[in-house]
């Protein structure tokens, strides 16, 4: 393939993943990772921001890891009776897990499409499926190299909490608010006055103060799809070290953190709800975890 002389690399990005743009005349920005084509965008600044987007995504997975002690059982389950009943859980299986939600930048790159229906590049991609969400990995993980996939229901929940065994939210307090009355998350607030909180609908990834593990949005702004099939009555049964349903005849797959249209009770950590596999909605997104491997 001939490409022309005016060749751009942001070095200290390519050493992460070998993610790198070329300028091709009449064509746009190509965007390259690992020696794989990816995709085409039209300006040098959107390949810019497309790089480090599809970058930061790896490096953010791989640089919190050394904040869990994953063997640490923790408290699940406190009210509605789905949550019920309350119980220890042991997760043994070290993971990674994104920082952000996946952006709508990050997936128009790998699936050169935006089904979003607040569009913004910065903001968590939107009106996905879990269908969907699998045919992204896929292709995220053929370009990559690497082995993405959802989280698990519990995976989601301690990494949610963010070392904090009682918490009620990811930022570890009892109230939707901070002590200067500000709303900690993108939600419903007040009997549905939805701009209260600075949002009428999704907003920027990188918005509003991170949980203790430095995660951004645990709860609200989208709803986050898990790999987990869902059942009310699952903690009945679920075994408690490293918990997972993988039911393939089960299209009730479980979201947590709850989203823009949500009142606070779907903010909480313990709070469950699902959705269909093929049903894709303008409140629910996903972010991505990696299982730990050993030092590379």
């Amino acid at each position: 393939i001939l490409r022309s002389p005016y060749l751009f690399i942001l070095a200290s990005l390519v050493c992460l993943v070998g993610s790198l743009f070329y300028f091709q005349p009449g064509v746009g920005y190509e965007i390259i990772s690992n020696g794989e084509h990816v995709g085409y965008v039209k300006t040098k600044a959107q390949a810019e921001q497309t790089v480090e987007s599809f970058n930061r995504q790896i490096r953010d997975e791989k640089g919190e890891a050394a904040t869990y002690d994953l063997s640490v059982a923790y408290q699940k389950g406190k009210m509605d009776k789905k949550e019920l009943p309350a119980h220890k859980v042991s997760l043994t299986k070290e993971y990674f897990i994104g920082k952000f939600e996946v952006t709508q930048l990050l997936w128009n790159t790998i699936m050169e499409n935006n089904p979003s229906k607040n569009k913004g590049e910065k903001l968590p991609v939107e009106q996905v499926s879990w269908n969907d969400c699998q045919i992204f990995i896929a292709k995220l993980n053929r370009i990559t190299g690497r082995k993405f996939r959802l989280p698990t229901e519990a995976e989601w929940e301690y990494a949610a909490r963010g070392g904090i065994e009682g918490a009620t939210y990811p930022w570890g307090g009892p109230y939707a608010k901070n002590d200067r009355g500000g709303f900690m998350a993108n939600f419903k607030p007040n009997r549905g006055d939805y701009a209260a909180d600075g949002a009428l609908y999704t907003v920027e990834a990188t918005s509003y103060k991170p949980n203790e593990s430095n995660w951004y949005n645990m709860a609200g702004n989208v709803s986050k799809w898990t790999e987990t099939s869902y059942y009310a009555e699952a903690y009945e049964f679920v075994s408690t070290m490293n918990p997972h349903v993988a039911d393939k005849k089960n299209q009730r797959k479980v979201v947590r953190g709850g989203s823009w249209k949500d009142v606070a009770y779907f903010l909480q950590v313990s709070t469950r709800d699902y959705e269909y596999a093929d049903s894709a909605r303008s409140y629910i997104g996903f972010r991505t975890v990696q299982d730990y491997m050993g030092t590379a």
